[in-house]
């Protein structure tokens, strides 16, 4: 029974490992999609003179989820209460489509700080601050997958020998 025990306890510290790699590689997949979406939105604003409800709604039907649903459910929202501010609206979106992901909250602040002039200004002004948005994102890209094979390893490897250390401990 105890070498049974100690098995266990060996694997599933290793799984621990590899779950956290896992949820290193799928950040930088969905901060990936957060980039497509944002390259979609200003394309719509540069190219179309669609209203932003109708943009986001349109781009929901091409997005994958959870990405489809924050823009259906911003557009949806937007229609309904177009009187409350457009940060306000983005930002409770954000958390509630968004918030249950691999991002971390640093990602969704981000993600809000370009909500929060999304909606008042100018289109120029639109642009330039989709603009610093795809530039920090991509800029954030690069480094988290430069960094992950070796954080994945050092997870995996640190799961392991967790494992390994608990079981010495409890023999």
């Amino acid at each position: 029974m105890r070498p049974v025990l100690l098995l266990l306890c060996c694997l599933f510290s290793t799984l621990l490992g590899m779950l956290y790699a896992s949820r290193l590689k799928s950040r930088i997949r969905e901060l990936k999609g957060l980039e497509r979406m944002a390259m979609l939105i200003r394309q719509e604003i540069a190219y179309g003179r669609q209203p932003l409800p109708d943009i986001f709604e349109r781009l929901g039907r091409r997005m994958e989820q959870p990405r489809a649903d924050f823009l259906h459910a911003l557009g949806r929202e937007l229609k309904e209460h177009g009187d409350t501010g457009f940060s306000e609206i983005f930002s409770r979106q954000t958390d509630a489509c968004l918030g249950t992901g691999s991002l971390r909250q640093e990602d969704l602040d981000s993600l809000k700080e370009m909500g929060a002039y999304l909606g008042y200004l100018d289109r120029d002004t639109q642009l330039h601050t989709l603009d610093m948005y795809l530039r920090d994102t991509e800029k954030r890209i690069r480094e988290l997958s430069e960094q992950y094979p070796e954080k994945s390893r050092v997870c995996r490897t640190l799961g392991a020998m967790g494992g390994i250390f608990l079981a010495v401990l409890l023999f």
